[in-house]
């Protein structure tokens, strides 16, 4: 049996304020939830800010598996390093998604921490490639049916991910091309007042948040990912686009250079790109849209499942966390 415990929004640059006034109110939400477990329970633990949290004296198993790097702030900062530092040495086990994100952690424990294999839900991705021609239809509006290139951006619409730069690739692609902006966020009005000047609003579609994201991604002939923050972890996006046989742009960060770099992703559905250079972004882009689609074969979540589990029996109920 799976529980889950919503704990508001995720740590972050825009966030930081209001985790900060939810701390104590967090706190004691998550340590309830831990009294409640039964004794044999794990505690996956995969963002920062849960992280921080967990009280410190509570002995149930925990995996800690991260996503992302941890940030300056939380690494240089005595308390945040700290606690962050007992959790590590606690934790049942290590392992990220990444080997940027396992070398964050490796800074603050010399615990080793393993690198899980890139996964998705095959089940899923098999139902999204079925089904590409009948979203594809549902994402172009009317006046774009004929369109012959579908480009889609998955995120949330903040200033770090960049989607500015892709609305301004627009003008130079041609009418024949058309944006989808799946996600919502606080630069959404900005984005759509972006369009206007560029004369593409009817180019682009802003569809706010999805339930499912991944059926979009599969009907897209490019995913882009023009996101440039060093702080940002392995995008799921991207996976589930290689897995669908859309092809992905995205800005060149070590993690996306470490995906490329993967025997069963490399150049042909990974490619990375300057956004700022606008001809040379427009040139990969026209270049992937035009290659051939292949799904790339990913692990599957059970795999990722049989990698971490083993490792987490290896606990200390007597160790403390921090």
């Amino acid at each position: 049996m799976t529980e889950c415990l919503k704990m508001g929004p995720k740590l972050g640059r825009q966030t930081v304020l209001a985790c900060l006034l939810l701390w104590p109110l967090s706190y004691l939400s998550l340590r309830r939830f831990a009294r409640g477990l039964s004794s044999d329970a794990l505690v996956v633990l995969s963002y920062k800010y849960e992280q921080l949290l967990w009280p410190k004296a509570y002995r149930h198993k925990v995996v800690i598996l991260e996503h992302g790097p941890v940030p300056a702030l939380l690494a240089h900062v005595h308390v945040f390093r700290r606690r962050l530092r007992g959790l590590y040495e606690g934790a049942g086990s290590l392992s990220a998604v990444s080997a940027t994100a396992a070398a964050s952690i490796g800074n603050l424990t010399e615990r080793p921490v393993q690198v899980l294999p890139m996964a998705v839900t095959t089940q899923d991705v098999r139902l999204a490639i079925s089904r590409r021609a009948e979203a594809r239809t549902h994402l172009l509006p009317p006046a774009s049916a004929a369109a012959k290139g579908l480009i889609v951006f998955a995120g949330r619409l903040a200033h770090n991910k960049r989607v500015d730069r892709v609305i301004d690739l627009l003008p130079l692609l041609g009418p024949e091309w058309h944006l989808v902006v799946a996600g919502d966020g606080p630069a959404g009005h900005q984005l759509r007042e972006q369009a206007r000047r560029h004369g593409v609003t009817q180019r682009v579609t802003f569809t706010g948040s999805l339930p499912d994201i991944l059926p979009v991604i599969a009907a897209a002939d490019v995913l882009v990912l023009p996101s440039e923050d060093p702080g940002e972890g392995r995008p799921l996006a991207a996976l589930e686009a290689v897995a669908c046989g859309t092809p992905v742009l995205a800005a060149d960060r070590a993690v996306m250079a470490e995906m490329q770099c993967a025997a069963e992703i490399g150049h042909r559905r990974l490619q990375l790109t300057d956004f700022s250079d606008i001809g040379r972004a427009v040139s990969h882009l026209l270049a992937l849209a035009s290659g051939p689609r292949s799904p790339a074969p990913l692990s599957s979540w059970e795999a990722v499942a049989r990698a971490l589990l083993p490792s987490s029996q290896r606990f200390d109920t007597n160790r403390p966390i921090d």
